[in-house]
């Protein structure tokens, strides 16, 4: 057993103790993904209503880019009024702007980001 042992025996209560510490961790870590889920949950709902072609523009709503993209463009007509420049830097800053370095589903994000800005 690695986990908090530390060699010496006659260790059943310590070994108790660390089973119970690991159950109480997996049940927060159980509790921490449901509300992750019901936050995306919500902010997609939202999205779908306030800003659908956000919600067109990516797959996974649990990666770091797709916060980091409302943070830079939080309205439509921000991502509009932006610059070709300024989506590419976005691109860029986040590895999304080439094959290969975003996942399967994010590859044709360039297209997807340029689509999103010119509806209106």
């Amino acid at each position: 057993m690695r986990c908090g042992w530390t060699g010496r025996t006659g260790g059943a209560e310590s070994a108790d103790a660390i089973v119970e510490e690991l159950r109480l961790l997996c049940g927060d870590e159980a509790a921490l993904i449901e509300q992750r889920t019901a936050l995306v949950n919500q902010l997609q709902a939202a999205l779908h209503e306030y800003y659908p072609a956000a919600l067109e523009a990516f797959e996974d709503w649990t990666a770091a880019y797709t916060w980091a993209f409302i943070e830079a463009f939080p309205t439509p007509q921000r991502l509009v009024q932006s610059t070709a420049h300024r989506r590419r830097v976005f691109l860029h800053t986040h590895q999304l702007w080439r094959p290969g370095t975003a996942s399967e589903g994010s590859k044709s994000l360039r297209g997807r980001i340029s689509s999103a800005a010119g509806k209106r």
